[in-house]
């Protein structure tokens, strides 16, 4: 704490509005191999369901959804458990007040 440039700022960001969580998401989806993508209905949907997640949640949000896929491997399946994870995060959210 009593380095310097440690903790001497402060920078709040506001939270993603759906439009950029949509850019986020979209460009998460268009690195994915194409039995990995998302739907581009299961896009408009993790869009709406993510309101109040920030950028990091997001990322989590992708990270964990591509990891239970490789876990699965099943193709067409990435809308369901994406939405899945949205699910599991929104819960962690709320259990930590957030």
């Amino acid at each position: 704490m009593d380095r310097p440039s440690r903790f001497d700022r402060k920078f709040h960001f506001d939270l993603p509005a759906a439009a950029e969580r949509r850019a986020f998401v979209t460009n998460w989806n268009g690195g994915r191999r194409t039995e990995m993508k998302l739907s581009p209905s299961g896009l408009e949907a993790v869009v709406e369901r993510t309101a109040g997640f920030s950028f990091a949640y997001l990322k989590e949000l992708c990270l964990a959804a591509t990891l239970r896929w490789f876990a699965n491997r099943v193709a067409g399946e990435t809308d369901a458990l994406i939405l899945g994870e949205v699910a599991t995060l929104r819960g962690q959210m709320s259990a930590r007040g957030v």
